[in-house]
């Protein structure tokens, strides 16, 4: 791969030019899908260059075709697109890892619709590159542009219409009943740290009589000895730990997240101005949330029922284990990072540059 990364930006786009491409219909659904659009519904060509990949923004563009269905619009998915591409407004999900300016700019002239930038890296001057509007899910992603149209949201995600009870949850899962349950999920990534933090937290857990559950699912790339490090942690404590690695649905996921008493969220990883996903998706699920103090976390650390934990591996570690051994696991309510909240929002800001053509 060259230093600039257009390597693995053309083996992106050639594995994900091998796919299909999808609609609405076909992604992951929301928990409050609404009936099908009507016959005037806007028209919205999504490109997302990572399409098909087990990587953030595409996971993020396929439930945001989702939620934007559900919410009034027909949204197409696709790897590339032409100057002839059917739609009222075309919307780029942009990371400079997988589309550069150069790229983005080329796109911008071919296309006659209306471009609207989806932001998932720093820095980008959507203006000057002559797009209508931009959105982000952290201010700092954008150069100031005055004139510009910008929508900033939250990092949505999926909130159940109807939770059910806690226990009838573990019972599906086959998950301990009469046991407290501390968890975690989130891709595969060595950013993570998820052997240190077991091999910290684990002892304390089975003191206290908890019972610790991963679920991860395959990053993009891979990361070597990663597994095979977490097992052997795990494998210590047979009684008290589960590990789930695969990609499992957003309904599915909620439910683990769910099933849980308490949540953690960590990573080493700071200094992008991003929101993360994996934040909200535990947020989503009601359960009470440790969470390091990281710029990446900050859309849910000021909401209610979070826990605002040192940045710095053992110091998080105090808290976490302080957090079980007290007993505090309220629930809350979801509905800040809901994507049927956030979809109006956004199918709103879309529509002012349908209806100036």
């Amino acid at each position: 791969m060259g230093p600039d990364g257009s390597g693995e930006r053309r083996a992106a786009s050639q594995r994900a030019a091998q796919n299909a491409p999808r609609t609405a219909q076909n992604a992951p659904r929301t928990a409050q899908n609404a009936p099908r659009i009507a016959q005037n519904a806007p028209r919205i060509a999504q490109l997302s260059p990572s399409m098909g990949q087990s990587c953030g923004i595409a996971v993020f563009a396929d439930s945001l075709a989702g939620a934007l269905g559900a919410a009034g619009a027909d949204v197409r998915t696709v790897a590339r697109v032409s100057s002839a591409v059917d739609a009222d407004l075309v919307l780029v999900q942009h990371h400079d890892e997988l589309i550069t300016d150069r790229e983005l700019a080329s796109v911008l002239r071919r296309v006659r619709q209306p471009t609207v930038i989806m932001a998932h890296s720093p820095g980008l001057a959507a203006g000057k590159l002559g797009a209508a509007g931009v959105m982000a899910m952290a201010p700092g992603m954008l150069e100031a542009d005055a004139e510009l149209p910008t929508l900033i949201f939250p990092h949505p995600a999926f909130v159940s219409a109807a939770p059910g009870d806690r226990s009838a949850v573990r019972q599906r899962l086959r998950l301990p009943s009469d046991r407290k349950i501390l968890a975690t999920c989130g891709f595969l990534r060595f950013e993570r740290q998820l052997p240190d933090i077991l091999a910290r937290v684990l002892p304390g857990a089975s003191a206290l009589g908890w019972f610790v559950m991963l679920v991860t699912s395959p990053w993009r790339l891979p990361s070597p000895g990663l597994l095979h490090a977490i097992g052997a942690i795990g494998d210590r404590y047979p009684g008290s730990f589960r590990h789930r690695h695969e990609h499992l649905p957003e309904r599915v996921l909620n439910d683990y997240l769910r099933a849980s008493d308490l949540l953690w969220c960590w990573t080493r990883a700071h200094g992008a101005p991003y929101a993360s996903g994996v934040i909200s998706q535990m947020y989503g699920s009601g359960t009470r949330i440790v969470a390091a103090d990281r710029a990446a976390h900050e859309h849910v650390l000021r909401l209610p029922n979070v826990v605002r934990a040192p940045a710095t591996m053992d110091a998080f570690v105090t808290e976490l284990l302080r957090q079980m051994a007290e007993e505090r696991t309220p629930a809350h309510d979801p509905a800040p990072v809901n994507w049927a909240r956030v979809a109006g929002q956004i199918v709103g800001f879309l529509s002012q540059f349908i209806e100036r053509r």
